[in-house]
């Protein structure tokens, strides 16, 4: 990756993450965050995870891992062992 001004690599501009082959981390944000099932829920768009489903098709079509994906949130975000997230299908 070339490097920006303050030295530190970064993708340019009009990169498509889905045809790089070294992607190894996702950061995804959230509004809430399963500890059981692992469900995200998100904004109610379904960006991420419409993105995520076509990283995943991308990848097997590849013979690639998926890249590592963490949800960002605070701990009041998570959702422990007994509650459930209110899912709409896309997500």
């Amino acid at each position: 990756l070339p490097k920006n001004q303050w030295n530190i690599p970064e993708p340019q501009v009009g990169n498509n993450a889905l045809e790089d082959d070294h992607l190894d981390l996702v950061l995804v944000p959230g509004l809430a965050f399963s500890m059981k099932t692992r469900a995200r829920l998100g904004q109610g768009a379904g960006y991420y995870d419409t993105w995520l489903s076509t990283l995943q098709k991308v990848r097997i079509s590849r013979n690639l891992p998926m890249p590592l994906t963490i949800g960002l949130c605070l701990d009041e975000q998570l959702f422990h062992e007994n509650d459930e997230i209110p899912l709409q299908p896309h997500e």
